[in-house]
């Protein structure tokens, strides 16, 4: 299987795994972390679909279910060729650390230097709003849907400049450098002036 490029990161929890579980598993209380509505189906093969907004939508289904240590889904983006829907894999392990739990997220698939780095940061974002929430804190609220999801901007300019754009996962972090790209203008004669005796 290959891989593509991963994303792995750690993060210690001052609780245990059967606290942290289910706000990976729960609609209501995973969207108190990320994004503003969860469709989540905990089986092999069930649902998983998070709107980080009305109209940005991450989308896979569930691999491994193992309370309250290791989940797996896939993932990918609604409407992205470059990390479509299910292309991507992240595993969640919950290992008990003393009196608390680290969290080990292991993102792998993503096909680009690029989407790795963004991912990386978005994910980074998350996981410590989930921290937050997990200790009873107010994660403050959820950050634009333009600077925490990658978001395809397929904007048409006027005529005479075409601008490409890519995608952002969080603001602050990393966000791709867009091209913007002019036409050339069109060639235009320059006709002579005309002298005071020729405009009688």
């Amino acid at each position: 299987m290959n891989e593509g490029r991963v994303v792995e990161l750690s993060l210690r929890f001052s609780a245990a795994p059967e606290a942290i579980f289910p706000y990976l598993t729960e609609p209501d209380r995973y969207a108190r972390w990320q994004g503003v509505r969860a469709e989540l189906d905990p089986r092999p093969g069930g649902i998983y679909r998070v709107w980080m907004d009305s109209g940005t939508v991450a989308v896979g289904e569930y691999v491994e279910v193992e309370p309250p240590r290791r989940l797996v889904f896939t993932w990918g983006w609604e409407g992205d060729p470059d990390v479509p829907p299910g292309s991507t894999t992240v595993e969640i392990d919950l290992q008990p650390d003393g009196d608390g739990t680290t969290l080990r997220l292991r993102h792998s698939g993503l096909p680009t230097p690029e989407t790795a780095v963004l991912h990386e940061a978005g994910w980074t974002l998350f996981t410590s709003r989930l921290a937050k929430v997990v200790a009873g804190r107010d994660p403050g609220p959820v950050p634009p849907p333009s600077s925490h999801a990658p978001k395809r901007l397929a904007q048409r300019r006027a005529p005479g400049r075409s601008r490409a754009l890519s995608f952002t996962w969080c603001s602050g972090h990393a966000a791709r450098s867009f091209r913007q790209r002019r036409r050339p203008e069109p060639h235009r004669r320059r006709l002579p002036k005309r002298g005071p005796a020729a405009a009688r």
